[in-house]
């Protein structure tokens, strides 16, 4: 499961440090920065996987985009889905069984659960037993298993983990818009910079500060 963003691409490069085969697979929704799924192909390439696997859903969007979340009872993140990684994971793990692969690898962190309903570790483990009794067990690999090697930790942790798999971080794309840099301002690029921050890491691909 690649976004393109940070997260993401330590996940692609743990599988490939792990010595799995790698089957790329990256879900465009409506409001999907371009550039995202840009960066999801450079950084599959970078890992020498591929081809990246694009699967179009044009009718799912945004949180905010949609009527019943014009006048939500608490703010939104801006990010949220609604069922989002319900769709998602069922799709790949469709995707897996499909081909034969026995895992399904999300990029998924700690901090993630506290945000998203659909994000924690229970979350995942119940969607692991709804997976397995969806299959019945015809496939010669075994029903497919979500894998969520970034779930405990925090994303300073991440970018540490990145540092030592070799990810290219300036192929990433974390920002919720699109142009020609990141835009530094939105809730997804202060994440990136306070996490690259608390590592003690240079971002070669942040956007300069602005005041």
């Amino acid at each position: 499961m690649l976004s393109g963003g940070l997260d993401s691409a330590v996940a692609l490069f743990w599988a490939r440090a792990e010595g799995y085969a790698l089957l790329p697979l990256s879900i465009e929704f409506t409001g999907r920065p371009a550039r995202e799924l840009e960066a999801a192909g450079a950084v599959t390439r970078a890992a020498g996987a591929g081809p990246l696997e694009k699967m179009p859903l044009p009718f799912v969007r945004l949180a905010h985009e949609l009527p019943s979340y014009k006048a939500p009872k608490r703010p939104v993140p801006y990010g949220y889905i609604p069922l989002r990684n319900l769709l998602f994971y069922t799709l790949a793990a469709y995707h897996a069984d499909a081909n034969g692969a026995r895992y399904v690898v999300g990029g998924q962190l700690l901090e993630d659960a506290q945000d998203f309903p659909d994000a924690s570790q229970k979350y995942f483990g119940e969607m692991n037993g709804l997976i397995a009794r969806s299959t019945d067990g015809w496939s010669p690999s075994g029903p497919p298993e979500v894998k969520l090697p970034l779930s405990g930790l925090k994303k300073e942790d991440v970018v540490r983990m990145g540092v030592k798999l070799g990810v290219p971080f300036e192929l990433t794309w974390s920002c919720w818009l699109d142009g020609e840099e990141p835009c530094g301002t939105c809730a997804s690029c202060k994440d990136r910079r306070e996490a690259f921050e608390k590592a003690g890491v240079s971002d070669t691909a942040a956007p300069p500060t602005r005041a």
